[in-house]
């Protein structure tokens, strides 16, 4: 008994029956077979290159030797076995389809594969799923509670937990639920304990930082199973219970409110299968039944045809067994007849006439009769052998119409097959296009920030624009009013030596009004681009959303767009200051003009 030789009993059906040897040597408590058994089947388990089958049966090895109810084997399964498997419970877990676990080994496979490995592969996906979380359901209702430490099972907990991750458990189907009683543990968890539990659980799924199971577990060892001492409850079994309902049943002593909660437990159970096969039902394909219907109508006709031909054939050997017992007779009538001739020519020769005429119409009535039996004969004969020609033309049209229902069953298996290849591969295309749309949601939605960010840019350039705007333009009318009001102080001052000055000035604010003018023009377009950049920004924002921009080429045009657009909105800046291009020259000029008129009105 080594490692090699119990892979490969765990390989396939055929050898599994060697498995009987190592559950022997367990329930003898023999601990290097118990290691060895358990060093395989986590082999099998983690492998994920090999066959997947073996998966499936080191499982059913797992539960027949936690029957046994021996210690460390529970505790090595509870501890090492179980983690591996909740990783595979988590398949799909949004998912409420009990054949989910289909595409369980689909994630490390190669195209190049075969139609037929493809359904193998489903098919082995599908049983050992189903059956892994059947054996989590079933192994924390047989070992709740940890008895060496006197808190929950680990078996318990994972099933806490998968059910606060809304894994949907299907109903028992590889498990006789008379075995799944008789195993039950005789101690159940208080309440509190398992509300303990599950707050700790859900303390641990909030926390995104603590996702590794092991962390979990540790957590668990460390906090739970420290902080308090709870009290067991210590019970009937579960089989002296039922015992005891049923006999009490029996006795007419149960109360109407406990028959009337098992009543309907029963009608519950039986209205889930029932639904279940309706589910199963309506998955079926049409098609696929009318093919049985045919098949088996063919079937019946068939059996019908044949049973018939059979019947004709028994008629056909029995009317040949007459034939064969007339001819007989009829030779013997004709030999008869021959003799009665014989005899009448002797009598002839040697009797009178008197005694010929006596004997002669007793022997002609003798030999008419016989000839008319005989000739009834030969129409009877030509009338089986009609009947028969018949029957065996019928048999051949029957046989005829058996190969063409037989040609046209295999027509429709290849049908099958084909339609069944071509949804595989539409299958694969659709998986595909999943693929491909969730790439384009991901380039949106970086195009859709990048052109949030240009946005915010363009709005901050544009206020910073206008704001110079109006400052400049504020700062020339505070110039234009100041320098009017020194030419209406000089004019009243009467100095007729500076009025070339004057007009001067005069002209200088004529060019500043002007100015303002353009700059007030200039502020009515930038409202008018940055209306229009908003209308834009919605437009593209539509296209996006419609899927117009789904290409990383276009993604780049829609830059350089963006960027020329900024560009355009920002005609007035200077890239390196982000400050209005108004002539410096004229503002200094400005600023001398103001301060000579100050100089003079001093």
């Amino acid at each position: 008994m080594d490692q090699k030789s119990l892979k490969q009993i765990l390989s396939s059906s055929d050898t599994y029956g060697g498995t009987k040897i190592y559950i022997q040597a367990v329930q003898q408590q023999q601990p290097d077979i118990i290691k060895i058994c358990s060093e395989v089947v986590i082999s099998i388990l983690q492998d994920q290159q090999g066959p997947h089958l073996p998966k499936f049966y080191s499982l059913k090895f797992i539960n027949e030797l936690l029957e046994l109810q021996e210690y460390d084997w529970i505790d090595l399964t509870q501890k090492k076995i179980l983690p591996i498997l909740e990783e595979f419970a988590v398949f799909k877990k949004e998912s409420q389809d009990d054949e989910r676990g289909k595409h369980l080994f689909f994630q490390n496979i190669s195209q190049k594969k075969k139609y037929e490995q493809f359904k193998e592969l489903e098919y082995t996906g599908s049983i050992f799923f189903r059956y892994t979380l059947e054996s989590i359901w079933v192994w924390s209702k047989w070992f709740p509670i940890d008895t060496a430490v006197g808190k929950l099972s680990l078996f318990k907990i994972a099933q806490e937990r998968l059910s606060i991750l809304k894994v949907k458990f299907p109903l028992i189907s590889y498990f006789n639920k008379n075995q799944v009683i008789n195993h039950i543990q005789i101690q159940r968890p208080p309440k509190e304990m398992l509300e303990e539990c599950r707050v700790v659980i859900k303390e641990h799924l909030e926390d995104d930082t603590n996702t590794d199971l092991k962390n979990f577990q540790n957590i668990l060892n460390k906090v739970y199973f420290t902080e308090k001492n709870h009290s067991l409850h210590s019970t009937q079994t579960y089989p002296q219970i039922w015992k005891q309902s049923v006999e009490m049943m029996k006795q007419g002593k149960m109360g109407e409110d406990v028959q009337i909660k098992l009543r309907t437990a029963q009608i519950s159970i039986m209205q889930k299968k029932f639904f279940q096969a309706t589910q199963n039902l309506k998955k079926s394909k049409v098609a696929l039944q009318q093919q049985v219907i045919n098949f088996s109508t063919v079937l019946s006709e068939k059996e019908k045809l044949l049973t018939e031909i059979n019947s004709h054939i028994m008629e056909k050997d029995a009317l040949q067994n007459q034939i064969f017992q007339l001819q007989k007779k009829q030779q013997e009538y004709q030999k008869e007849n021959e003799d009665l001739r014989i005899q009448i020519n002797q009598l002839k020769l040697q009797s009178d006439t008197t005694e010929i005429k006596q004997i002669s119409p007793i022997t002609s009535n003798n030999f008419n009769e016989q000839f008319y039996r005989s000739k009834d004969i030969e129409r009877q004969l030509q009338k089986k052998d009609v009947e028969i020609k018949r029957l065996s033309e019928q048999v051949q049209h029957y046989k005829d119409f058996i190969n063409q229902m037989n040609g046209n069953f295999d027509h429709l298996q290849k049908q099958q097959e084909e339609t069944e290849m071509e949804r595989f591969k539409l299958h694969q295309e659709n998986i595909q296009s999943q693929l491909k749309q969730e790439e384009l949601q991901n380039q949106i939605g970086l195009l859709k920030q990048s052109n949030a960010r240009l946005n915010e840019i363009i709005k901050q350039l544009q206020s910073q624009n206008n704001q110079q705007y109006e400052e400049h333009l504020q700062s020339l009318e505070k110039n234009s009013i100041y320098i009017q009001q020194l030419i209406q102080e000089q004019t009243e001052s009467g100095n007729q030596t500076k009025n070339v000055q004057f007009q001067e000035m005069q002209e200088k604010i004529q060019s500043q009004n002007i100015e303002i003018e353009n700059l007030k023009k200039l502020l009515e377009e930038n409202f008018k681009i940055q209306a229009n950049t908003s209308t834009k920004q919605q437009f593209y924002g539509k296209k996006l959303e419609k899927g117009f921009y789904n290409d990383s080429i276009k993604n780049s045009t829609l830059q350089k767009s963006d960027q020329n657009q900024v560009e355009d909105y920002g005609w007035g800046y200077n890239k390196n200051q982000l400050g209005p291009l108004y002539n410096s020259q004229q503002h200094q000029e400005n600023k001398k003009i103001m301060e000579n008129f100050q100089q003079k009105k001093n």
